[in-house]
């Protein structure tokens, strides 16, 4: 009894060390998170919503489809316009977690008032 309760004691006094070795952990990729939810509630608008305040920054850019002539996108919050411009954090929720922004086509001057155009953001 008394050489089980020893080896016990001697087997607990050399795991310990073996299990708190140290070291360290690495990984490797990208903790990403849910991109915006992109739609169009009408005909020339664009609303980026939840989307999660790393993707502030990214690049929004639009390009014509078809024999659409060129478009602009004007950020509605900052009244600024091009064909493409920073995500901005317009309408921040209330924990800081996410934000929505919005944005309108306007056709190049002499184009037609509607048409086919591609709407991408660019997460850096």
């Amino acid at each position: 009894m008394r050489r089980t309760a020893f080896l016990a004691c001697l087997c607990a006094a050399f795991a310990a060390p073996a299990l708190a070795n140290g070291g360290t952990v690495r990984f490797s990729g990208r903790i990403a998170e849910a991109p915006c939810a992109a739609s169009t509630p009408s005909p020339g608008e664009v609303v980026l919503s939840q989307c999660p305040m790393a993707a502030e920054g990214s690049r929004l850019s639009i390009e014509p489809l078809g024999r659409v002539t060129g478009a602009q996108l004007i950020d509605l919050s900052a009244g600024t316009h091009a064909g493409d411009l920073p995500v901005a954090a317009a309408m921040v929720t209330a924990d800081r977690s996410s934000f929505s922004s919005r944005y309108r086509i306007q056709p190049s001057e002499g184009g037609p008032d509607t048409g086919t155009y591609l709407v991408s953001i660019d997460y850096l």
